[in-house]
């Protein structure tokens, strides 16, 4: 029983951490159609509940690192999501006309301390998204010693093999996501944030 409550205040805290967000969805052919709030910045593991109150909506991401579509709705209903990528969500309801003003933006925040940097210079790696292949192109003269990536969650995936004539790293084998790319050079450490998409 001892092992039991420990157990519960250790997990305790994690679990309420976590935020509930709602956001309204709502409008008909008398009322524009909209998401209110249109624009949120929320953590990892937060949920946002979309409370469909007038007319049939959805949400659809159009541009996200995890597809999201919760199918159509009418009012009065509900759908939730539980945010577990960082990243940036664009959706929409694709009904009717309904994008040209339902319409909106979730930003997730990942976990303190992963974060982007650069050495003196200009640091792009392209495409971004990408499929199999990450380019990096550094504007410093800095020599790289190696590459790691890690994902939202700080899981590193190892060192990557640096084509050095090319200035890419293999990235096929990488589940759909957004990851960290960690250039270690003689310099210093370049941290930059790239999505795969499948």
């Amino acid at each position: 029983m001892k092992r039991l409550i420990l157990l519960s205040l250790l997990i305790l805290p994690f679990i309420s951490s976590a935020t509930v967000f709602n956001v309204e969805a709502g409008g008909n052919q008398n009322v524009t159609p909209y998401y209110s709030p249109q624009v949120l910045t929320i953590e990892l593991g937060d949920t946002v509940i979309w409370d469909f109150v007038l007319g049939q909506h959805n949400v659809t991401t159009t541009s996200a690192p995890v597809e999201i579509a919760s199918g159509n709705i009418s009012s009065p209903g509900t759908f939730q999501y539980i945010f577990e990528v960082a990243g940036v969500y664009e959706y929409e309801c694709t009904l009717f006309n309904h994008a040209d003003t339902q319409f909106g933006t979730i930003t997730v925040n990942g976990p303190d301390g992963i974060m982007e940097s650069e050495l003196q210079g200009n640091t792009i790696v392209y495409p971004n998204p990408c499929v199999d292949e990450l380019w990096i192109d550094f504007s410093t003269e800095a020599l790289v010693e190696y590459i790691s990536i890690m994902d939202v969650c700080g899981k590193t995936f190892g060192d990557m093999h640096w084509n050095a004539n090319a200035k890419t790293i293999q990235v096929g084998h990488l589940p759909s996501g957004l990851y960290l790319v960690e250039v270690h050079t003689d310099k210093g450490v370049i941290r930059k944030r790239f999505q795969v998409i499948k």
